[in-house]
């Protein structure tokens, strides 16, 4: 009788060991698919493209409009003078 309880918990622990050993060999499965899979990447760096593109044109069109607005009161003071 004892020996019989002893090996139905033996065999419950290794089935429990053997699903816990299955579940993580998927999720290392997973991981490594997860990690060589690169279809996000590329929108990613598009994106990342885009955002450095847009603060250098950003940063290009205010450093132009502050010297045309320079330029522009130039101008207006020298046709003042000469009016």
């Amino acid at each position: 009788m004892f020996v019989a309880e002893v090996e139905e918990v033996i065999g419950a622990v290794s089935a429990s060991t053997a699903i816990r050993k299955n579940a993580m060999t998927n999720v290392m499965i997973r991981l490594r698919a997860l990690l060589r899979d690169d279809q996000g990447q590329d929108l990613t760096e598009y994106g990342l493209l885009a955002c450095l593109i847009s603060v250098v044109a950003i940063t290009a069109i205010g450093e132009l409009g502050t010297q045309l607005n320079t330029l522009w009161n130039d101008i207006i003071t020298v046709v003042k003078d000469f009016l």
